[in-house]
């Protein structure tokens, strides 16, 4: 249900409301992403993104928390840019640990219906986002097909390798842009005080 009076700076990024997550009606106020704090290790095992106690294809020096998930969730992929961005608890839910991961595979380039085989890590997320336009949230699900496809170039890419200087610049401006356009929604007074 939304809060007409609820509004938070993850809203810049999502077309769904503000608001409580029925789960939770007792939380009513946005806090900020640095305050985010909730284990999201069994729920990124849920959606097929972490195995064990490694992340799929993504090194991490430390756990990832639920705030970065968030973040990464809507393609902010410098959480460090973002600390002091605000999440209602429908956003902080839905897109934290009670996210739903479709059945079916959701690579941009693939056809047909393939069952989901695994999740997309933050990586491939942001590989798809620079490849395709198109954001697949840490955890959508990916088939066999598209995960084979999609996991040899992210680990290729984590070592610089096969990467011209022209692709360098190239994917440089598109994250230039994308930092610039979040700055500006996110200048909009949606920020707490």
């Amino acid at each position: 249900m939304a809060d007409d009076t609820l509004r938070c700076g993850i809203s810049a990024f999502r077309t769904d409301e503000c608001g409580c997550y029925y789960l939770f009606p007792h939380e009513h106020d946005a806090i900020k992403i640095k305050c985010c704090f909730k284990d999201v290790t069994s729920h990124l095992k849920s959606v097929g993104v972490a195995t064990g106690g490694s992340y799929r294809h993504f090194s991490l020096g430390e756990p990832m928390t639920e705030g970065q998930l968030i973040l990464y969730r809507v393609g902010l992929f410098d959480d460090r840019l973002y600390r002091d961005v605000t999440v209602c608890p429908h956003h902080r839910y839905k897109l934290g640990i009670y996210f739903k991961q479709n059945k079916t595979c959701s690579h941009p380039s693939h056809s047909g219906n393939g069952k989901a085989y695994r999740g997309i890590t933050v990586q491939e997320s942001r590989d798809v986002l620079q490849s395709f336009g198109v954001l697949l949230p840490v955890g959508t699900g990916l088939c066999r097909s598209c995960s084979k496809k999609v996991a040899p170039s992210t680990i290729e890419d984590t070592k610089d390798l096969d990467t011209t200087e022209e692709e360098k610049t190239e994917t440089s401006s598109c994250l230039s842009i994308m930092n610039i356009v979040s700055k500006i929604c996110l200048c909009s007074n949606l920020y707490t005080s």
